[in-house]
C-alpha cells in the first residue's frame, strides 16, 4: 500500500497548501489545475479472510483550485485507484479506491468541506467481498464554531 499512502501524503500536502492559500486576495479570480496518472504495484489484504493480493493497475490524481475574485478559495481533490492481482490463497482480487475532498472557503470566512471515500476489494468467484464508504461533511464559521457536521459509514464489516 506504499503506493497508496505516497498518494495521500500527496493529498494531504496539497489539502494544506489549499487551506493556507485563501489569505492571498487576488483581483480577479484564477484557477490551478493539477493531473497525474501512473501504474502502481502495491499488496492489499482481504480483512475477511485474511487473504493478501499483490494488486498491479493505475492511480488518477487531480487537483483543482480556484481562488475567486473576492479572495475566496474553492478546491477539490479527486483519486481513483483500480487494480487487479492474485491472491496467496489462489482468489483473484479487484480492488477500487474512490476519494473525493472538497473545500469552500469563500472570503465570507464559512468554510465547508466534504471527504468521501470508497474502497471495494472484490474476489472473484466464491470468496467474500470488502466495501467500506465514509462520508464526512463539516461546516465552520469565522470564529471557529462548527455549525454543521455529518459522518457516515456503510460497511466496513465482514458479512
Amino acid at each position: 500500500m506504499n503506493s497508496i499512502r505516497n498518494a495521500l501524503v500527496a493529498l494531504v500536502a496539497l489539502v494544506a497548501l489549499t487551506l493556507a492559500l485563501p489569505g492571498l486576495a487576488l483581483a480577479q479570480a484564477s484557477t490551478s489545475h493539477f493531473v497525474f496518472n501512473d501504474p502502481f504495484e502495491t499488496i492489499i489484504t482481504n480483512p475477511c479472510n485474511g487473504e493478501s493480493a499483490l494488486v498491479v493497475g493505475r492511480i488518477f490524481f487531480e487537483h483543482t483550485a480556484t481562488q475567486d475574485s473576492s479572495g475566496g478559495l474553492h478546491s477539490t481533490f479527486h483519486t481513483h485507484i483500480m487494480g487487479s492481482g492474485p491472491g496467496d490463497q489462489g482468489n483473484h482480487y479487484v480492488f477500487v479506491d474512490h476519494t473525493v475532498f472538497s473545500a469552500n472557503d469563500p472570503s465570507s470566512g464559512v468554510t465547508e468541506q466534504t471527504a468521501s471515500l470508497m474502497i471495494d476489494i472484490i474476489g472473484k468467484g466464491q470468496t467474500t467481498d470488502y466495501k467500506l464508504h465514509v462520508l464526512v461533511h463539516v461546516t465552520i464559521t469565522p470564529a471557529g464554531e462548527m455549525t454543521a457536521s455529518v459522518g457516515n459509514v456503510v460497511g466496513g464489516q465482514c458479512p
